[in-house]
């Protein structure tokens, strides 16, 4: 009997470039925003996203990291410009 993996049987969440979302970033969590869809990727195929965060609230430089979809939670989404 084989088990199914319960992770790919969750649907993929959608996420577009402006969106805000939270992430574990060492020992707490951090808010940034989706720069970039980067596609799938690594052997799993899943789709990652370059991510624009502060590191700290002190902090005023941002930094980046492309993380997998599974690892963000959508807070917000993009506002549309007009």
């Amino acid at each position: 009997m084989v088990k199914k993996n319960q992770e790919s049987s969750k649907p993929e969440q959608s996420l577009r470039r402006g969106d805000v979302v939270r992430f574990s970033y060492g020992m707490r969590f951090v808010t940034g925003v989706v720069l970039e869809d980067r596609g799938p990727l690594g052997t799993n195929k899943e789709t990652t996203y370059l991510i624009e965060f502060p590191p700290s609230k002190h902090d005023s430089d941002l930094f980046h990291i492309e993380l997998p979809a599974k690892d963000l939670e959508k807070l917000s989404s993009a506002v549309e410009a007009k």
